[in-house]
């Protein structure tokens, strides 16, 4: 069971407050992490080590001045130093800005004007304008920073409870910081957020993010903040993402360009996977010029040009719709679950089946995708298994195959690459025994990171009957040529 303290004076009647317990249950929910949050009042907070070091993880909540101010910046420093994820929001934020001038940038005197309004240093100051109860549109340079990969944008809405922010004045020597990861503006340039490098998550937001706790914006920096205090970090999945990226290389023909990679399969058309081209953000040097040469390659093979985003890119796609429609492209995203196995395999598999892990393709499997109305499939999976870092699984009924499981590994990463059963034995089980006894061998293999995307809720439930956990989602871009627009 993994705590996070909510540091704050909690009023009842503010809704800010109220959410904070709820989004924290929600987003542990949705992650599967057993995760509980008690609140603290910052006049009643043992700042001890001894007493600290039993949180996984500190929520510096809203309503300034507290009660206890110096027991807040104890509680941050700590969380800061000794890298316990730490997330901020509005009043947090300001004493995250407040604690790092003091200790970080040498500024011993940093305070907030509504705590003093004579102090050396005020890094915090009355805001011009007030934010209390208004929204406001934010953007995030970094598309890197967590706030953006957590988002899966890099514009988004915050809303806001405060009259006070951050002071402009100090952002040259704050910004300059060594440690200083990325910042959140707002349209006109003002700070409104920023987070720490070297850290699994030191966050401050002056918007408050539970107000849209089950929105697709802000909200999502909660679930990023319970993913690390729950020990599953993005960067877990860098792996997963590069083996998700070129599965395809199993079984379909490719082309490595400067900025990704082109498969092309001419004898299997309908097979998406065998099909697109996978472009590389950080490779992309001309996008248009990029564009342009996959139409003309995959046009020239009588292919209809389908580009995927790299799994690593989280969002790109957002950004580069407009640029997509002006080359022709047709864009959308699609929301995927990175499952990790890292539970125990709870699965009981039926009785009446047997699954047998083979090593080469048998004609009787073939029904198997006739059934499942995925012809398309056969040929990939015959190919697949020329490769000996596939492995393949076939539950029978009968003595008739009627399911098959398959995925590719590199020895330390292992990517499901396919459950098929066929569509009149769906009721039978052979999916969840399939998965049980692909997840043993994993474990047994010495795999140390098994991973599966659900495409729908049933097969959801049997990986996470099988132990698998849901770590990251991913905001995939996909892209289909139809015809310039004029």
């Amino acid at each position: 069971m993994k705590r996070i303290a909510v540091i704050g004076d909690y009023n009842p009647k503010e809704e800010s407050h109220r959410l904070i317990l709820e989004s924290i249950k929600d987003a542990a929910a949705e992650i599967q992490s057993e995760t509980e949050a008690q609140w603290i009042m910052s006049d009643a907070l043992d700042v001890s080590e001894e007493h600290l070091k039993h949180f996984d993880g500190f929520w510096f909540a809203p309503g300034s001045p507290y009660r206890n101010a110096d027991n807040v910046l104890s509680a941050i420093q700590y969380a800061r130093e000794n890298r316990v994820p730490a997330l901020g929001t509005c009043a947090g934020f300001q004493h995250m800005v407040i604690e790092f001038a003091r200790n970080v940038l040498g500024l011993h005197h940093a305070d907030s004007e509504e705590n003093d309004t004579e102090c050396a240093d005020a890094v915090i100051g009355k805001l011009s304008c007030t934010l209390m109860n208004k929204k406001e549109q934010l953007i995030i340079p970094d598309s890197d920073f967590i706030l953006a990969q957590a988002a899966g944008r890099q514009k988004f809405t915050g809303e806001y409870r405060c009259n006070y922010g951050f002071n402009e004045a100090y952002r040259s020597v704050f910004q300059n910081s060594h440690m200083i990861s990325a910042i959140v503006e707002s349209e006109n340039g003002c700070l409104r957020g920023f987070g720490l490098k070297d850290h699994p998550f030191f966050v401050g937001t002056l918007f408050i993010p539970q107000l849209d706790f089950r929105g697709n914006g802000p909200c999502r920096i909660i679930k990023s903040f319970v993913k690390a205090v729950s020990g599953m970090s993005r960067t877990d999945l860098q792996d997963c993402f590069m083996l998700e990226d070129r599965f395809p290389k199993s079984f379909t023909g490719y082309e490595e360009q400067p900025y990704g990679i082109l498969f092309y399969n001419t004898q299997n058309r309908n097979s998406f996977d065998s099909n697109h081209a996978v472009i590389f953000r950080d490779k992309i040097i001309n996008l248009s010029d990029t564009l342009k040469e996959i139409i003309a390659f995959y046009l020239e093979k009588g292919l209809t040009p389908m580009i995927y985003q790299s799994a690593g890119d989280n969002g790109y796609f957002a950004e580069i719709e407009d640029d997509l429609a002006r080359e022709g492209f047709d864009s959308w995203i699609e929301e995927q679950k990175f499952m990790v196995l890292t539970a125990e395999n709870r699965i009981t598999p039926n009785e009446n089946l047997v699954v047998r892990k083979v090593q080469s393709w048998d004609a009787s499997f073939e029904q198997v995708f006739t059934e499942a109305e995925e012809p398309w499939e056969t040929e990939v999976l015959k190919k697949s298994l020329e490769d000996p870092n596939t492995a393949l699984w076939v539950a029978y009924l009968a003595d008739k195959p009627i399911g098959i499981l398959y995925c590719l590994t590199d020895g330390k990463v292992c990517r499901g690459n396919y459950v098929l059963v066929s569509k009149q034995h769906r009721n039978v089980g052979a999916g969840r025994a399939l998965t049980y006894h692909y997840a043993e061998w994993c474990k047994a293999s010495g795999i140390q990171k098994a991973f599966h995307w659900p495409d729908g809720e049933r097969p959801e439930k049997i990986y996470l009957e099988a132990g698998f956990r849901h770590v990251e989602t991913v905001y995939a871009g996909r892209a289909v040529y139809k015809q310039p627009k004029q």
